[in-house]
């Protein structure tokens, strides 16, 4: 009898392991942490840490970005290169130039999902301002309207 309870529990774990998840279950989010804990040695001149989370918890996945800027009237970009540190954080410093207006269009992608934010640097070179936007990119228009 055991044995039979316990199959059965199996089956429907697999059934709702199998089943797709619900719309309010999916998807990948980030969160950008700013200011950074400045007790901790590592995290000297860390402008910004950004948390990953598949679902309802902390995911590890692939995290890409680049600052969008102008610089004496002329748009630039430079490409972010992020510090893993483990169970979903990584750590973002300075690549960017410190003249100009600056934001950061970063994205965390996991099992063919993504969410992006938008981070408006402000004029103390701190963040200003942060949008993130599930399942879609960030259009250049906005992009554009954060650099002002």
């Amino acid at each position: 009898m055991v044995s039979r309870i316990a199959g059965v529990l199996l089956a429907a774990s697999l059934l709702t392991a199998a089943r797709p998840a619900s719309d309010t279950l999916k998807g990948v989010w980030l969160s950008i942490e700013s200011p950074v804990n400045p007790y901790v040695d590592e995290n000297r001149g860390v402008i910004l840490m950004v948390h990953t989370f598949w679902m309802r918890g902390p995911q590890a996945m692939t995290v890409e970005g680049r600052a969008e800027g102008t610089v004496d009237g002329q748009r630039q970009t430079v490409p972010l290169t992020f510090q893993d540190r483990g169970e979903g954080v990584y750590a973002l410093t300075q690549s960017w130039p410190t003249d100009g207006h600056w934001a950061l269009v970063i994205t965390g992608r996991n099992r063919g999902q993504q969410a992006t934010a938008l981070v408006r640097i402000g004029e103390d070179r701190k963040v200003a301002g942060v949008l993130v936007t599930p399942d879609k990119t960030i259009a250049d228009a906005d992009v554009v309207a954060a650099l002002r």
